[in-house]
Parts: C-alpha cells; sequence; structure tokens
C-alpha cells in the first residue's frame, strides 16, 4: 500500500508553504535590486558618486536587526544583508561597465 501517512501529508503541506514563501522573497529581491538599479543609474550621472554606501548600508542593516523578532539572529540578518547588498552592487558595477 502506498497511501500518504500524516508525517508525509505534513511534510507535503510544510514543503508548499516554503515554496511560495520562496517565490515572494524572489519577486521581493528582483523589485528591490529593480530600484537598486535606478539608484545605481542616478549614481552613475553624478561624478564621483560612489556604487556603495558603506554608511547606508550599515544603517539599514541596523534598523533590520532592531526589527527582528527571530528566530534568525541577527548575525543571520546581517549575513543575508551583506549578501543582498554585494549582489546588487556587482550588478551595478557589471552595468556601468558595460555602458563604457
Amino acid at each position: 500500500m502506498t497511501g500518504k501517512t500524516e508525517f508525509d501529508m505534513k511534510l507535503s503541506d510544510l514543503r508548499n508553504q516554503i515554496d511560495s514563501i520562496d517565490k515572494q522573497i524572489l519577486a521581493l529581491l528582483n523589485q528591490r535590486t529593480s530600484v537598486a538599479l535606478e539608484i545605481g543609474g542616478l549614481k552613475s550621472r553624478c561624478p564621483g558618486a560612489a556604487v556603495k554606501c558603506p554608511q547606508r548600508e550599515e544603517q539599514v542593516k541596523l534598523a533590520l536587526q532592531a526589527l527582528n523578532q527571530g528566530p534568525l539572529t541577527n548575525d543571520d540578518i546581517s549575513e543575508i544583508w551583506n549578501e543582498i547588498v554585494s549582489a546588487s552592487v556587482r550588478l551595478q558595477e557589471r552595468i556601468n561597465s558595460e555602458k563604457k
């Protein structure tokens, strides 16, 4: 007999929830990146404007940590945030170098 157990059904339900959340995260990451690219475009038209702004990055990271209610630790939030910012900066730099 190949009937699903209660465990299998619950696991499948939880995985479906994760899949749905992952789709939302992906959409939000792409939305955020689009806005970051707009900022990069503005900066590219302003001589001397740096792609990275460490003070702003730290300000946002601290604000997110203050909002964090877990279960992720603030160190986890910091690592995730750093990766998101790094990906945005790499994309901005790649686009800027292609324009030259």
